[in-house]
């Protein structure tokens, strides 16, 4: 079990890290993958990537739960974090206008934050002590 000191530390190191990636590498991780899972949707013959998508970044956290080798559990978690560039495609799709500047920013910090919570979390919960 990790403690509130633990969890405090790993969710500012996550948040540096999305900082870093979407601060100077701005959306490239999101079309990368975005671009693999809409590709995928389309060979598998589905209309929304974001089912294919999802699906997968539930069977990578379900993974994370299972998983006793640290360092499967490790690149597991690296994947989740990739893959939880999904928030950002939804937080696209619910703010009205990103091309303004108020809103890139809202758009980039709650990316940012929901991302690292998200992955701060999972870790929490799926870590094996021992």
């Amino acid at each position: 079990m990790i403690t509130n000191k633990k969890f405090s530390r790993i969710l500012f190191i996550f948040i540096v890290l999305y900082f870093i990636s979407d601060f100077f590498f701005t959306d490239a991780i999101l079309y990368l993958v975005g671009g693999l899972f809409g590709v995928l949707s389309k060979a598998v013959g589905l209309k929304s990537f974001y089912l294919v998508w999802t699906v997968t970044l539930v069977g990578f956290i379900v993974l994370s739960f299972k998983l006793k080798n640290r360092f499967a559990w490790f690149t597991t978690l690296v994947i989740i974090g990739v893959l939880l560039y999904l928030i950002d495609a939804f937080l696209y799709e619910l703010l009205p206008d990103v091309t303004s500047k108020t809103f890139r920013y809202l758009h980039m910090s709650l990316s940012i934050f929901l991302k690292s919570i998200a992955l701060a979390l999972i870790m929490a919960r799926s870590y094996k002590a021992g």
